[in-house]
């Protein structure tokens, strides 16, 4: 860890002074020139942030937070026809790699046929469309609408299939177990606290913070806030999965990590107060 040392040659009315002095600046009584109390809320924004990233791989991980949170695991439709999907996977589920263009999250050329029978060979594929038209005609003779036709003429269809050992996208693809609102990282990384890990955070300078895209992080007179503002991210928060727990909900040690962050910054505080009153760091 960074060693901070001042050496102080002087009375204690002089360290009383710049002790007033600090206390001053970090409750914003006095001006901030140095950016000293920027830097001390900035820490204790990053130690905050810090918990709710890791907080935040355990759910997505189906686990259950230290404030005893967990999100609930992602629908099988979801899965089949939301997620995106890699050629490694479709092939260990034994189907065509076509199937990785099914799904909502796919872009497509206009006028570009989706495939609606991406798990079904070409034999099994005859024997849908032929079950599908049969039913179809037999519904329409019947009095059903065409919309009403079509939909039993494809149930249909894909039951005696699946008796017959097809498979299905939702029977494969929705069976996948996945990270919860972890797809394309954006949520994610929005929330990071810009450092690799606790050592970082104990040790850094706060103001050589890389800044994070679509990130919500501000520090005020006297407090600072911090947040996402992924335009998607207040739709899982104020829903199922919420993305941080109450304030009031989170344990002691994470305070308690929280408030150790904050003494570095006093002493870090300290340190730059003397050094800038004549004496040498």
């Amino acid at each position: 860890m960074a060693d901070h040392r001042v050496i102080f040659r002087g009375s204690r009315a002089d360290v009383a002074q710049h002790i007033d002095r600090l206390r001053d600046i970090l409750t914003g009584q006095t001006a901030d020139e140095g950016q000293i109390r920027e830097g001390f809320l900035l820490r204790i924004g990053m130690a905050a942030l810090s918990k709710v990233k890791q907080w935040y791989e355990i759910k997505a991980d189906g686990g259950t937070d230290p404030a005893g949170e967990s999100w609930p695991d992602l629908t099988p439709e979801y899965k089949a026809y939301g997620r995106r999907t890699t050629e490694d996977e479709v092939k260990a589920l034994g189907l065509p790699t076509n199937v990785m263009d099914q799904g909502r999250k796919v872009k497509r050329k206009p006028g570009t046929n989706i495939d609606r029978l991406p798990t079904l060979d070409e034999g099994q594929r005859e024997r849908w469309w032929k079950i599908y038209h049969d039913t179809l005609g037999w519904r329409i003779a019947k009095g059903d609408t065409v919309k009403a036709a079509k939909g039993v003429a494809a149930g249909r269809a894909w039951n005696v299939l699946k008796e017959q050992g097809a498979k299905t996208l939702l029977g494969t693809l929705g069976q996948r177990k996945l990270k919860i609102l972890r797809d394309t990282g954006r949520l994610l990384n929005s929330l990071s606290p810009g450092i690799d890990d606790d050592e970082d955070l104990a040790t850094m300078d706060v103001f050589q913070r890389e800044s994070v895209d679509e990130q919500e992080f501000a520090v005020g007179q006297n407090s600072v806030i911090v947040g996402t503002n992924v335009k998607y991210a207040a739709f899982h928060h104020d829903g199922k999965r919420r993305l941080w727990p109450e304030p009031s909900k989170w344990p002691q040690a994470a305070w308690d990590d929280i408030a150790g962050a904050a003494s570095r910054g006093v002493a870090r505080a300290f340190a730059l107060v003397m050094q800038r009153g004549g004496f040498s760091e």
